[in-house]
């Protein structure tokens, strides 16, 4: 066997810059291969740019125009004679803007196809597949210069062979959803055809599946309720034949994740679809066993109230450090930074120059605290969303831990475990109870649970003092670090975890051993439960407030 194939392989890039793309893959290149795993294909095609205004039968309209139903037949026959194409299907009887009308169209040349711009950077070119979410038109857009489309043209490379499936692969209504869309049954047939254009069967295989197979935790989707949207053709087929890799993306929920599939790994690269700066892109390098590496994309501006939006605002002006924002207010003007605000960015940077907390403010934080962490099955995602009642819980004065877990849904073991946790906290009624989320979501859980399972407590749980310290601090202070997450902070306090875990994964696994009865890891997931509750203990201890005499001697 000669010297590895090298992949590059990302998907679902729909709200990504091509830009961002084409630096990750510059990072790595040059490689052998670059897999695009579908959705959004047509964004690799960019539209073309709305006029600064088009007057179609006496009516003038400009690129931010509401353009009213009755009117867009008319406006789109104009653009369609002037551009000699017609536009992609939209939702009918909605008003556009002029420029989300123009936005319909694609510029086909090859030369305004990032995926053959990419080809340049790839022994082999673009190998890739529409997704669900594409139209069946989009194939057009894997069918330029130095790329090709999997689905429909299999291809052997040195000695592997690469196919792809396309679009969601659905069985009655589960994973029914998008465009494209083909049944498990139609599925195996295209294996089968597919294994018949490869001949001879070649010493490795590799197949590209928009949709994940069944069987190895990458295929859970959550954007309609918790299910597993896995092929279980792709399963059958791939615990049969044993391919090399399996490179699928579509659960934006476990992008960024590998897991083996038998023999065969499997590697899921969907990237977020809620946050641009959340990229999931990997180099594999295919050898006896393939190795996977997980791409960092640049960091960017981030700073107190720098998200995407201001950052891409920053980027366009040219602004490459924060300070270059303190230093020009027409800059500050375009990002709308005020006196707060600016302030707060001085504060960064001087905390991020000198590796230390800086304190706007003394806040009034109770003693003695008693740390708790709770750990629930998944939320609809939104820091506000109903909480889900616990399964475990731990607590901590600071010196020992006390945990309970009742993963059953058992009235008489839950409210055992409930009224325990009561106890402890009522034995020590001069503590303030302690956690830390934002949104007080341990408090709001256990409520929940209570709630439910033993509802006369709810006024011994609502009498107990509570502090969610992430909200008491982070009016207060600011610290070197690019987020507020508990494993972030407690790191730059000095605390190491010895688990990967966290709350999202530890709810998955709950709520596949829930709803599917998958074992538990219940060692490890108490572990990361204690390890939350003692870094909560380690961030009190590092963040205490300065004294009066401290604070003014600082200048914080």
């Amino acid at each position: 066997m000669g010297s590895p194939l090298r992949i590059f392989f990302f998907s679902d890039w729909r709200i990504q810059s091509l830009e961002l793309a084409e630096e990750l893959i510059r990072s790595v290149a040059p490689v052998d291969i670059i897999v695009y795993g579908g959705d959004d294909v047509v964004r690799f095609v960019p539209p073309p740019e709305a006029p600064a205004m088009l007057t179609v039968a006496s009516r003038t309209y400009f690129p931010e125009s509401w353009i009213p139903p009755d009117e867009l037949s008319g406006v789109l026959f104009a653009i369609s004679e002037q551009l000699g194409q017609e536009p992609r299907p939209f939702w009918p009887r909605r008003a556009l803007t002029l420029r989300q009308v123009f936005a319909l169209y694609r510029d086909p040349s090859p030369a305004n196809n990032w995926l053959s711009k990419f080809a340049q950077y790839a022994r082999y070119g673009v190998f890739g597949v529409i997704g669900n979410d594409c139209d069946p038109s989009d194939r057009a857009v894997l069918r330029a210069p130095g790329v090709r489309d999997l689905h429909a043209e299999p291809t052997v490379i040195e000695d592997v062979g690469f196919l792809g499936i396309e679009g969601a692969i659905c069985a009655g209504s589960r994973n029914h959803i998008g465009f494209v869309l083909h049944t498990e049954e139609e599925v195996r047939e295209h294996l089968r055809r597919s294994l018949q254009v490869l001949g001879a069967l070649p010493g490795r295989l590799v197949i590209v599946s928009h949709t994940p197979p069944a069987g190895c935790r990458l295929d859970v989707g959550l954007r309609f309720g918790f299910e597993r949207l896995g092929s279980e053709v792709l399963r059958d087929f791939v615990l049969e034949r044993e391919p090399s890799l399996v490179l699928c993306s579509h659960c934006h929920s476990r992008g960024g994740k590998s897991a083996l599939l038998g023999r065969t790994l499997v590697v899921n690269a969907a990237s977020d679809d809620t946050n641009p700066r959340r990229v999931h892109a990997a180099l594999i390098e295919l050898s006896e066993s393939p190795i996977v590496t997980w791409l960092v994309p640049p960091r960017g501006l981030t700073g107190p109230h720098i998200g995407p939006k201001r950052a891409a605002i920053l980027a366009s002006l040219g602004i490459t450090r924060l300070e270059d924002i303190l230093a020009d207010p027409a800059v500050r003007a375009a990002i709308q930074f005020g006196p707060v605000r600016t302030g707060l960015l001085h504060a960064y940077l001087r905390a991020q120059a000198e590796n230390m907390a800086v304190w706007l403010a003394r806040p009034e934080l109770p003693e003695p605290l008693l740390f708790y962490d709770v750990e629930t099955g998944l939320t609809g995602g939104g820091p506000f969303d109903p909480a889900q009642e616990p399964w475990m819980i731990a607590v901590s004065d600071g010196a020992e831990v006390k945990q309970w877990a009742v993963p059953e849904e058992d009235r008489k073991r839950r409210r055992a475990m409930y009224r325990e946790f009561l106890a402890y906290v009522r034995a020590r009624p001069e503590y303030t109870l302690c956690s830390w989320s934002g949104s007080n979501f341990d408090e709001r859980a256990v409520e929940a649970g209570l709630a439910r399972w033993d509802r006369r407590r709810l006024p011994e749980w609502n009498a107990v003092p509570k502090l969610d310290l992430l909200r008491a601090l982070k009016r207060c202070l600011v610290l070197p670090v690019a987020s507020w997450s508990l494993k972030e902070v407690a790191a730059w306090c000095g605390f190491a975890y010895t688990t990967d875990l966290d709350g999202f994964e530890v709810g998955l696994h709950y709520e596949e051993y829930r709803a599917f009865g998958e074992p538990l890891p219940i060692e490890e997931i108490a572990r990361y439960n204690v390890e939350d509750v003692r870094a909560l203990a380690c961030v009190a201890q590092r963040l205490k407030p300065p004294s009066v005499k401290d604070a003014t001697a600082s200048g914080g």
